[in-house]
């Protein structure tokens, strides 16, 4: 599929700000920007550690057995969609800044993301280790924000470092902001990267589509 642009701005939020961040080490002369929103989860061993604890620590009893009754149910046995969602949605509490939040969230899960979803992290984090992913983040050579948001639960050593790896990257703080700053802080996100977008980002430019063993 031609898009007909010759350069992308990217923006990736938790694990896609990797995608983001790879994409645009591997081919810079495709990328304008990336907006790195909440990466994560960390990937020292000593910050996802701290990462672990925090995420422990915000959730309450309930949460857990609220948690333990989904997993012993024949649903979740099953792979239902459903109750991977429910299950998912009561891992994610710790990001959110208000829980009632959750309550109005769908994730729309299929049977394929059913049957992969468990796996996912452990996946990505594999595969990503094999990639070496600090040093081809210090190649991206693309203006670059990375955001934070105050309430995380990962770390902010980590966004930091990951600020400091890329060259050049800007670093930005929202204040008061949960992990999911677009559905809890929209505000504060569009203020975070929009004028960033504007000071930084030349317009993008559109380029002619051609076509193939034409000259």
């Amino acid at each position: 599929m031609a898009t007909h642009f010759d350069r992308v701005k990217l923006l990736g939020h938790s694990a896609g700000a990797y995608l983001a961040a790879l994409y645009a080490a591997t081919h810079p002369e495709n990328t304008s920007s990336i907006v790195l929103l909440h990466p994560g989860p960390p990937l020292l061993p000593e910050l996802m550690q701290r990462f672990g604890k925090q995420m422990a620590s915000a959730r309450t009893s309930a949460d857990n057995e609220a948690k333990r009754a989904i997993e012993e149910s024949g649903e979740f046995r099953r792979q239902d969609p459903l109750a991977l969602e429910r299950h998912q949605l009561n891992t994610f509490l710790p990001f959110f800044r208000d829980r009632g939040t959750i309550e109005l969230l769908s994730l729309g899960f299929t049977a394929i993301t059913a049957a992969n979803v468990q796996q996912g992290p452990q996946r990505m984090v594999g595969s990503l280790g094999a990639l070496d992913p600090m040093r081809r983040f210090a190649r991206i050579s693309c203006p670059t924000l990375v955001v934070h948001a105050e309430l995380d639960p990962i770390p902010v050593e980590w966004s930091r470092l990951l600020a400091g790896t890329i060259p050049g990257a800007d670093f930005a703080v929202i204040e008061g902001g949960s992990h999911f700053s677009m559905i809890e802080d929209a505000a504060k996100l569009r203020a975070a990267v929009v004028p960033w977008l504007r000071s930084r980002v030349r317009t993008a430019r559109f380029e002619k589509p051609t076509r193939a063993g034409s000259s």
